[in-house]
């Protein structure tokens, strides 16, 4: 083993937490050029493009709101055996195949005992690394879940830039690479902590003298359920306005169209369709009446809906985006966040092919006007079907909660 080697596998840590399949791609082409030594397995044009295949699927799926779920949920297992193998890879060096690099009977057992040291520490390195990733890109699903305003789509073109640098960085500058990190951590820690205190001003004291601060957007407070007298509204993006609430009930509905709870606000985890809040207990969508409630709500947006998107189908592309934007913010994603992953995939590609035959027609003079409107309501109906067929596969969950005050 050499210092190098060392710093190598460890300026490989970044890379490893974020695009695993591009490090290993990178990782590759070093080796087939003589970059860096390394196993013969990894030589060669099929190595590189069979990596290069599992890399734009691992871009695409990244950045893809419906499958994020469960690639994080596989993906640290992945990672960890990535970077212990490319670990020993790079430790190894000269090794020729693959049970060389696992095992090398040449070698003194302090050596080998050293070299597989480094890469369950680099494993080690590399799940927390991922942990930290998680938390931040949770917070980007939070605001954007389902890639409407390509915030996902943003992150993914960052992240993948930021590995396309760390990678060579790491092979021929592991000490740039190492300190590239963690100045991006850092930098991501103090974004963080300056949205935690904005997000901490829009929280407002019970006035029931209960010593919680509740969401200023809040109905009620989730500890004694004190009604809120002057709750604020939110906008499509589930941000908090200066608008004031004028009826509750919608503001209830509206709440639950961000994923937070009709009560106290809180946001709501998962994509299932019966959710129940971790701070306050409320219970929501955990019966047709209430899931035939919020349908209902949303129903009575279509009509003024529709006739926006007919008047912006008129303008030509800018239009078009603006109208997509609008009818998925308003109408789709309020549906598409209660629709479990697999119903969910089901509707979104099914969607997206009848997306793109009626965007065939959309340049025709006339006939494009109306295909904005057209778009929207299939969209609408699609979405609002599967989350009225939803409520007979969830279990709901009960718990004896008070009424709303």
């Amino acid at each position: 083993m050499q210092t190098l080697g060392i710093l190598n596998t460890f300026g490989f840590v970044p890379s490893l937490s974020m695009r695993p399949a591009l490090a290993l791609l990178v990782l590759s082409v070093a080796i087939t050029f003589g970059w860096v030594a390394g196993p013969v397995w990894l030589i060669g044009t099929v190595p590189i493009i069979i990596l290069l295949l599992v890399t734009i699927g691992e871009w695409n799926l990244g950045k893809d709101g419906f499958f994020i779920d469960l690639f994080e949920m596989i993906m640290p297992f992945i990672k960890v055996v990535l970077a212990i193998a490319i670990a020993l890879i790079l430790l190894e060096g000269e090794s020729s195949n693959l049970l060389e690099v696992m095992i090398n009977d040449e070698a003194p057992w302090w050596q080998e005992a050293g070299k597989w040291s480094g890469g369950l520490l680099q494993g080690v390195f590399v799940w927390y690394a991922n942990l930290y990733r998680q938390s931040y890109l949770l917070f980007i699903t939070e605001i954007d879940e389902d890639n409407e305003l390509g915030l996902l789509t943003l992150y993914t073109w960052l992240e993948g830039l930021f590995a396309a640098i760390n990678i060579p960085l790491a092979i021929i500058f592991p000490i740039a690479a190492i300190v590239l990190y963690l100045v991006v951590i850092l930098c991501i820690w103090l974004l963080r902590r300056y949205l935690e205190r904005q997000e901490n001003k829009k929280r407002v004291a019970c006035t029931n003298d209960c010593g919680t601060q509740i969401y200023s957007s809040a109905l009620n407070c989730p500890t004694c359920y004190t009604k809120n007298p002057a709750p604020f509204r939110i906008g499509v993006l589930g941000q908090t306005t200066s608008a004031y609430v004028k009826d509750r009930y919608a503001h209830s509905w509206e709440l639950l169209a961000q994923k937070r709870c009709p009560r106290c606000a809180t946001q709501f985890r998962g994509k299932n369709m019966h959710q129940m809040c971790e701070a306050c207990g409320e219970s929501v969508l955990d019966s047709p009446e209430a899931v035939q409630g919020y349908v209902q709500y949303f129903d009575k947006k279509l009509p003024l809906t529709l006739t926006i998107c007919a008047a912006l189908g008129i303008v030509p592309l800018v239009g078009l985006v603006v109208g997509i934007v609008y009818y998925r913010l308003t109408l789709v994603s309020p549906m598409r966040r209660y629709v479990p992953v697999a119903q969910g995939c089901l509707g979104k590609w099914g969607t997206r092919l009848i997306n793109f035959v009626l965007l065939t027609f959309q340049p025709l003079p006339v006939v494009g006007a109306f295909i904005l409107p057209l778009m929207c309501f299939i969209n609408y109906r699609v979405y609002r079907g599967l989350v009225i067929s939803s409520q007979f596969r969830s279990v709901s969950p009960k718990l004896p909660v008070q009424k709303l005050a």
